[in-house]
């Protein structure tokens, strides 16, 4: 017997922090594109979950990750 996964209507992007729409608390979500729209996808153990609109345009969003550099720790004098 096979076991056969159902599809999603989203393509999985990857993974972030966010924040949950009620308590502004720092829970962990995953970026997911639907047709042309970007959303979190994040549960709060409070208030349970959440699915929030970041972009409505994804080739955009994508294009944006092409300028995001590491972090650097200042100089020190």
């Amino acid at each position: 017997m096979s076991f056969v996964r159902p599809s999603r209507e989203y393509s999985f992007y990857g993974q972030t922090q966010s924040l949950c729409e009620v308590c502004l608390r720092l829970i962990n979500a995953k970026i997911t594109i639907e047709g042309d729209d970007v959303y979190h996808l994040k549960r709060c153990p409070e208030h349970g979950a959440q699915k929030t609109l970041i972009s409505s345009d994804a080739a955009y969003f994508k294009s944006c990750k092409d300028f995001i550099k590491p972090g650097d720790l200042p100089l020190r004098h």
